[in-house]
């Protein structure tokens, strides 16, 4: 049985653009991976940013810890540590680990 003329057309808009598909995610995977990724990190910090918060909030006390340390190149680190207590159970979250700038004071 011949396709008729109207689905012939389809065929070759269906095949075309599948081809256009395939050539704009096989040279610019790197970017849409990339995005997708970003923007998956992106609502990830958010959530946890608020539900840190809300824990927080609703601790009795909070207690910061603050730590200083470098690694063996001599770069320095600061990392910035919550602990409080949540549902009877001590939590720990660490609130920010960043690299510093500047010599160090005390070396070993």
């Amino acid at each position: 049985m011949a396709a008729s003329a109207g689905e012939i057309h389809v065929f070759v808009i269906w095949h075309v653009y599948m081809t256009y598909m395939y050539m704009l995610f096989y040279y610019h995977r790197p970017f849409f991976i990339g995005r997708a990724i970003v923007n998956v990190i992106k609502k990830q910090a958010i959530n946890m940013k608020e539900e840190l918060k809300s824990a927080l909030s609703e601790a009795p006390s909070v207690s910061v810890t603050i730590d200083l340390w470098s690694d063996r190149t001599k770069r320095g680190f600061i990392g910035i540590t919550a602990h409080f207590e949540a549902n009877n159970r001590l939590a720990v979250k660490t609130l920010t680990t960043q690299r510093v700038s500047g010599k160090s004071l005390y070396t070993i």
